[in-house]
């Protein structure tokens, strides 16, 4: 029987990103993934998803924007795009691995339901290193075997 070394996978806590209650909020992630039904909104419905790490500080905002917590750059995190607005402009972006995308809370407008926040989403097209540097994390540490490897398998 074969035997491994098996070395612990380190996983990032990790935080979700919440919106505050005025507009500036800017998070800028080199997105790991994106999913867009992955994550669910506040009526638990499917919503566009990106897990990414910070490119840059920014805030959080948990209790409904009552709570503001900093989260600094090389933090992974999370973005469920339930807001209707946020939800578009994630959608439209389409971010890939390996992209670089901004979101930022830019203002509002009243609607039926209260105001509705609007954003704007910018990529920068291959300028990270998204789930390459993920990828290439697991070559390391399998001791730099690599798909192609497995063709002897």
């Amino acid at each position: 029987m074969t035997s491994y070394d098996f070395t612990p996978v380190e996983v990032p806590s990790g935080t979700f990103i919440g919106w505050g209650p005025n507009p500036g909020q800017s998070v800028t992630i080199d997105v790991v993934s994106y999913a867009p039904g992955g994550g669910t909104d506040f009526n638990q419905n499917p919503c566009p998803q990106i897990v990414g790490v910070l490119t840059a500080d920014c805030a959080t905002y948990k209790d409904k924007g009552a709570t503001k917590e900093r989260v600094t750059a090389g933090t992974m995190v999370t973005i469920n795009a339930g807001q209707a607005n946020l939800r578009r402009n994630v959608l439209a972006a389409d971010p890939q691995p390996g992209d670089i995308i901004r979101l930022t809370f830019e203002s509002t407008t009243p609607g039926s339901k209260g105001d509705i926040k609007l954003f704007k989403a910018e990529v920068a097209r291959g300028a990270g290193k998204g789930a390459s540097a993920v990828a290439d994390e697991a070559v390391a540490t399998a001791g730099g075997m690599s798909v192609d490897d497995l063709d002897d398998i």
